[in-house]
């Protein structure tokens, strides 16, 4: 189904869409997520005060700190997340040029996931992450982090 065009969207089942629809939702929902609550958290086991940050700077603190590899690339998921409260209803071209990204960065936000918890692990920050494992399932590509 990806990269989407916008033939292809514009064929897309019922089904289809509330597939797609709910990936959206929960792709917005995580990139949310890191922003409003997980980056916070880990800013505040740093000894950082979030309080009087913008989201960019925590962004770019998180890619100090070794968080994420790249505060810009933070950035261009975030713009996106905003870009997918507009539908397009006209322009089947950017609706699918939306749509590809989001999946793209899909895996990306998940492996920022992950380097959150191996963070929060190497700096022992929590110790209730001891067990804690996640795995990524991508078509037949399996990432898990211990």
């Amino acid at each position: 189904m990806f990269p989407m065009t916008g033939e292809r969207v514009a064929t897309l089942s019922e089904e289809e869409e509330e597939q797609i629809d709910a990936y959206l939702l929960r792709f917005n929902s995580l990139i949310t997520i890191f922003q409003e609550s997980l980056f916070k958290g880990i800013l505040i086991l740093e000894s950082e005060d979030p309080s009087n940050k913008s989201a960019k700077d925590k962004s770019n603190l998180m890619e100090k700190l070794g968080v994420i590899s790249s505060a810009a690339e933070f950035s261009s998921m975030a713009v996106l997340r905003n870009k997918l409260t507009h539908s397009y209803p006209d322009n089947p071209e950017k609706q699918a040029e939306v749509v590809s990204k989001a999946w793209e960065f899909g895996l990306e936000a998940l492996k920022i996931f992950n380097s959150l918890i191996h963070h929060v692990r190497t700096k022992n920050l929590l110790s209730d992450l001891e067990d804690m494992s996640v795995e990524i399932r991508t078509g037949s590509s399996v990432i898990s982090h211990p």
